[in-house]
């Protein structure tokens, strides 16, 4: 799909484009799904083997509010959050 969406299979009008979009991502979904899928059933079997592990929360909340600030920005959307330090 990427080769016709990057013009390589010939050109294509702004329609095929945005409908070839929507494919490429419910593409991108369903196999998130599917992985999701996988490692549930992987967990089940009792191949899945957890490791605790220390990390830093503020740097991770610090990390995922400047991702969704970042998805808000391209939606054209608005969001605030706020860490006291």
């Amino acid at each position: 799909m990427s080769v016709v969406l990057n013009g390589d299979a010939g050109p294509l009008n702004d329609q095929q484009k945005h409908f070839l979009k929507i494919a490429r991502q419910a593409i991108d979904r369903l196999s998130l799904l599917i992985s999701d899928l996988l490692d549930i059933s992987r967990i089940e079997a009792g191949k899945v083997r957890l490791e605790m592990k220390g990390f830093d929360l503020k740097v991770m909340l610090k990390q995922i509010g400047e991702y969704y600030e970042n998805v808000c920005k391209r939606k054209r959307t608005y969001s605030r959050y706020r860490m006291s330090s």
